[in-house]
C-alpha cells in the first residue's frame, strides 16, 4: 500500500546544482516533510545496501534554523554525495 493514493497532490522544489548548471534535483517535498520513517539498520539495508556511505544529505546554515521548518536555502557548495545550503530567508 503507498503512503498515500497515488494520484495525491505533491509539492516539488527544484535548485541547480552549483557545480553543474546542466544539472537540476527535483525533491519531493510532500515526501520529505511526511511522517516517513526509514528503518535503515533496523531490518531494511536500503538502497545502497553495498555502499551505505554514499546516502546524500543536505547540509543548511543559517541562524535561527529549528529542525523540522522549512526555509527557503541556495546551494553554496558540494562534495562527492552531500550538498551544502545556505538560509536566504525566514524559516516558516
Amino acid at each position: 500500500m503507498p503512503e498515500v493514493d497515488l494520484v495525491f497532490p505533491r509539492v516539488f522544489v527544484e535548485f541547480a546544482d552549483p557545480a553543474d548548471s546542466d544539472q537540476v534535483f527535483r525533491c519531493d517535498l510532500t515526501w520529505l516533510t511526511s511522517r516517513y520513517t526509514c528503518i535503515f539498520g533496523q531490518g531494511c539495508r536500503g538502497i545502497y545496501a553495498d555502499a551505505p556511505d554514499v546516502d546524500g544529505v543536505v547540509y543548511v546554515t543559517g541562524e535561527g534554523l529549528r529542525v523540522g521548518s522549512l526555509v527557503p536555502c541556495e546551494i553554496v557548495a558540494t562534495s562527492e554525495y552531500d550538498l551544502v545550503a545556505a538560509a536566504i530567508g525566514n524559516p516558516r
